[in-house]
């Protein structure tokens, strides 16, 4: 296991990504343990459709990644993913009721500009 503290990760993440790639990697704050990073990618952990759809799915519940990014993660396709977000109802599309209403006057606006 490899330890990077937390100044050293921020002025150079590429150094411990790297150094993740080969072992985890404790990243310390003030010398106390904050995050652990391991690499997905060597671990294997994406090899499973189904741990590739749920870490898409959770990202975007979290709102880490676009749909069209978690998408790709999942590796299925567009419908076949929003399927699976219904189905442990996560919405696709999070606005406030103000931003709906803000939408709405925006596609009003363009319906009248286009039969003008």
């Amino acid at each position: 296991m490899h330890t990077v503290n937390l100044s050293s990760l921020k002025s150079n993440p590429a150094s411990a990504l790297r150094l993740a790639q080969r072992a985890p990697v404790m990243v310390m704050n003030r010398d106390q343990p904050h995050a652990l990073m391991t690499s997905l990618a060597d671990s294997g952990a994406l090899d499973s459709s189904a741990t590739r759809r749920a870490l898409a799915a959770a990202l975007v519940r979290d709102g880490g990644v676009s749909l069209i990014q978690a998408v790709r993660l999942a590796d299925c396709d567009a419908s076949a993913f929003l399927r699976y977000l219904a189905l442990h109802n996560i919405p696709v599309i999070n606005h406030s009721a103000r931003e709906v209403v803000a939408d709405l006057k925006t596609l009003d606006g363009w319906g009248a500009a286009k039969s003008a």
